[in-house]
This record gives C-alpha cells, sequence and structure tokens, in this order.
C-alpha cells in the first residue's frame, strides 16, 4: 500500500488532550518537528534559562521560566516569561523508560511564539502574556550539552534524553550557539525568495533551494520547503512540479505539490507521465501517488491549501471526460509493473468508496466505465497480486450502480 495515499482512506486526526490531574498526554498522530531554520525563523524568540515554577492558570498548565540568554527577540537576561505547552515534553535518562514532566531548576532553550486562545478550549485573558514553543521548539540543556525532543512513541510526548558521559556525538552548547547564529544569518535570504512576488517567483532557484534542503531527515518539518512547495504549486508549471517530487520530504510536502496538479491540464500530464515508458519507474510512481489530491475533477483554488481542505467544485466532465475510465486502461497498459499497475488500482478502489457522496451521479457513469476495462483486465489473468486488487475494486460496482442519493 502507498505511504503517501493515506488520505484516500480518511484522515482521522484525534485531538490534542491534557489531563491536568494525571498529566496524560495523549495524541493519536505524529507530532510535528521542525528543523532548525524553521523553528529560528518563525520563533519571534529564541532564550536561554531555567523553568522557576510549575503552576496553572486560565485553564492552562504554565511555568515560569528565568532568561539567561536571548538570542533573538527582545528578552532580556534576568526576565521572567510565562511559558505554556511545556507540559507536552518529558525527559528521561539515557536508557530509562521512564518519563519526567520538566520542572524547577530545568534548564531549556526555548524557540517561543506569543500564544493566544485560538484553537483553546478557554479563553485567555487580552491582558495576559504568555508564549509557547513552537512544535519541537524546545532543547534540553545537560551541562554544556543540548539534547533535542522527538516523540518515541504514538500516541506520547516529546522525549528528550540525558547523553551518557561517553557519548561525543551530541551537540554541545557552543555548537547550538554557533547553528543559531549562522541560521539567524542564513534564514532572512529564504524567506526572501519563498515570499517574492507571486508572478515572479525564480522557478529554478526554489528547485534548487528544494533539494538542497530534501538533505535534513524526513521526520523534519521545513517550513521553508514548504513554501517552495506552495509557489510550485501556485505556478501550476506542472515539469517542475515533477521534478520538485522527487525531493520532497514530508507528506505536506508532498500533498502542496500534488495539489499543484489538480486542473484538467494537471491530470493529464500525469496520467500521461504513468504510462510513458521512458520515463523511469520511480518518476512514475511519484506521478501515480499525486493523483489522488490532483482528484477527478475541479478543485477549489489554491489560496489556502491545507491538510483535507478542498472540494471538488464544476463539472464532473468538464475538461477530463472519462477520467476514471482512462485510469483504469492505463493500470491495465501497465500490468508489467506491479507497483504501479496496484497503484492505480488503490487509486479507484479509494474514489470507488467515495461513490456514494456524489449525490448528482455524474462520476457514477465514468466509474462503471472504469469497472468494465477492469473486468476484462481480470478476464485476462493478470499475476495474483493485481487480480486481487482487480477484484477488491470490482466488489464496488453494485453502489456504483445503485440509484444516488437526492441532493
Amino acid at each position: 500500500m502507498s505511504k503517501y495515499s493515506t488520505a484516500c482512506r480518511g484522515w482521522m486526526f484525534a485531538a490534542l488532550f491534557f489531563a491536568l490531574g494525571s498529566g496524560l498526554l495523549v495524541r493519536a498522530m505524529n507530532l510535528d518537528v521542525y528543523e532548525l531554520d524553521s523553528l529560528v525563523y518563525l520563533a519571534t524568540a529564541v532564550v536561554e534559562g531555567e523553568i522557576s515554577s510549575n503552576y496553572v492558570a486560565h485553564g492552562q498548565q504554565l511555568v515560569d521560566f528565568k532568561i539567561s540568554l536571548a538570542l533573538k527577540g527582545d528578552f532580556q537576561p534576568g526576565q521572567h516569561v510565562v511559558i505554556a505547552d511545556a507540559s507536552f515534553y518529558r525527559k528521561a535518562n539515557s536508557e530509562d523508560q521512564k518519563w519526567r514532566e520538566l520542572t524547577m531548576g530545568d534548564r531549556l532553550a526555548l524557540f517561543l511564539v506569543r500564544m493566544t486562545s485560538e484553537g483553546l478550549s478557554t479563553d485567555i485573558p487580552t491582558n495576559a502574556v504568555i508564549y509557547r514553543p513552537l512544535p519541537g521548539g524546545v532543547r534540553l540543556l545537560a551541562g554544556e550539552h543540548v539534547c533535542a525532543f522527538s516523540q518515541e512513541e504514538n500516541p506520547g510526548p516529546y522525549v528528550a534524553r540525558a547523553p551518557k558521559s561517553t557519548d561525543k556525538t551530541v551537540q554541545t552548547l557552543a555548537q547550538f550557539h554557533d547553528d543559531v547564529r549562522a541560521s539567524l544569518r542564513r534564514t532572512p535570504e529564504l524567506a526572501r525568495l519563498v515570499t517574492a512576488a507571486a508572478d515572479k517567483p525564480d522557478v529554478p532557484r526554489l528547485l534548487q533551494l528544494l533539494t538542497k534542503r530534501a538533505q535534513r531527515p524526513e521526520e523534519l518539518r521545513d517550513y521553508f520547503s514548504e513554501r517552495i512547495c506552495d509557489r510550485l504549486a501556485q505556478q501550476r508549471a506542472f515539469a517542475a512540479l515533477g521534478e520538485a517530487l522527487a525531493f520532497a520530504r514530508t507528506y505536506k510536502e508532498f500533498e502542496l505539490l500534488r495539489f499543484g496538479f489538480a486542473t484538467p491540464e494537471g491530470r493529464d500530464f500525469l496520467l500521461a507521465k504513468v504510462q510513458d515508458e521512458t520515463e523511469p519507474l520511480p518518476s512514475r510512481l511519484r506521478y501515480a501517488e499525486a493523483m489522488f489530491e490532483a482528484g477527478f475533477s475541479y478543485r477549489v483554488k489554491l489560496e489556502k491549501i491545507s491538510s483535507n481542505e478542498w472540494d471538488n467544485v464544476g463539472e464532473v466532465d468538464a475538461g477530463n471526460s472519462g477520467y476514471l475510465t482512462r485510469i483504469a486502461k492505463a493500470a491495465r497498459v501497465t500490468e508489467k509493473h506491479s507497483a504501479l499497475c496496484l497503484q492505480l488500482l488503490e487509486w479507484l478502489d479509494c474514489v470507488g468508496n467515495s461513490i456514494a457522496h456524489d449525490t448528482a451521479g455524474k462520476l457514477r457513469k465514468d466509474f462503471l466505465g472504469a469497472l468494465a476495462v477492469l473486468k476484462e483486465f481480470r478476464a485476462a489473468q493478470p499475476a495474483a497480486d493485481i487480480r486481487a486488487a482487480l477484484e477488491k475494486v470490482l466488489t464496488l460496482e453494485p453502489a456504483a450502480s445503485s440509484k444516488p442519493r437526492a441532493p
């Protein structure tokens, strides 16, 4: 099953709960961790210091944080600031499985932004000055070493482990300071490139930058790479989007790029590339995986792309007549490339499961045409794995044939 087609199975993002009494953190999804440039650029303040106290106010578990060093922002050494969301972070010894809360005396480096009531179940008074760390924007300072936080279990909190005395790979405090200061010098130019006038993006330069930034670990989110993907999607430059797919690292980056194909021309580009025998197979697979976000009819405009915020708009047949049937034919054409064929069949299975929501019935005719192609494909006795995928899609025929629901 495709790593990046999970959208068709329906994302179920659980809320983040924090029980004040038990300190239990539950989240049924991966916790975001931004890489350093993103943290430095997005933070209004980068500070070091220690926790002076823990307490509850405004429906939030808070800490009083005394600053010893300010690397960015207007805070001064000796100043105190109120911090929320520190409860989402835990510490542990190098081999210990027991997670402990951050508490008074713990030394931290924080990448901070001002906290608001948006998205919270409780209101924060307008005169309350509370900050919170950006996702993954906390470092545990253990002596002269800096320990990053990551999510060890899902669900579970961010966890940092104090290093062993013999561990020479852990970042030192001096190295951390150098990295932050270098990022402070680097990020203004990065921001200029990714926020240039919408009608004048430097596409080759953006692709070059995306390629370079793809060298980071896959699990880290990158604000600049996401903005690059968004800019390329806005341009609808399909060849550039296809090239960029090879350097995307996170689901968010893939999603942004794939939305750029969400036009009749973009979908035809993808379908042609999937069937092009001169294209390397890894590229063809990336194009096939892009098909779900590209859709099967017109899509909402791209100004505010975010996860799962799209709708089909316009007429299904306007500019893409018989698209589902053409995908079924492509699956048969690509039979010798099992992974590619299975990806296309999975795509049709996703669409078929959504047919019940097609209140006007306009997708049904196209999907029934696709099923007719797949029946012929099955009769040709393909390999066992492909035959099993075909059978799965073909079981959707009764639902596709039933009378559409009234709008």
